[in-house]
């Protein structure tokens, strides 16, 4: 694009056209639709969002601290929860099927020795 050339309001407004259909050009081809889906981040929130925002606005490197905090407490509050829910529902299951298959190691180890 050549600017050398604007000497009046006309040709300035049409570089101006192209400069700005150029940035349109350049954004649909590098950009991409987000859609949410089911396999979008559960833990995700409105925090999140706004420190995400807020540190691509400023690009400091302060905000982006405050970002992956943010992300960290998220995520921890998040998955305790559902290790609370997972606990509420059935709290031994996990130990029972861990000596389940302990026990069944073992007869099928006794097994092979026997018959060795």
């Amino acid at each position: 694009m050549n600017t050398a050339n604007i000497c009046n309001e006309f040709i300035l407004e049409k570089t101006i056209q192209e400069f700005a259909s150029t940035i349109e050009r350049i954004w649909y081809k590098h950009s991409k639709i987000v859609n949410i889906t089911k396999h979008s981040k559960e833990w995700w929130n409105d925090q999140c969002q706004r420190d995400l925002e807020h540190y691509q606005q400023s690009r400091c490197i302060d905000d982006w601290k405050k970002f992956r905090n943010t992300i960290k407490k998220t995520k921890h509050n998040f998955f305790k929860f559902k290790k609370s829910l997972i606990r509420a529902r059935d709290p031994g299951s996990l130990w029972i099927r861990l000596k389940s298959a302990n026990s069944q190691l073992l007869r099928q180890s006794n097994l092979m020795k026997d018959h060795a």
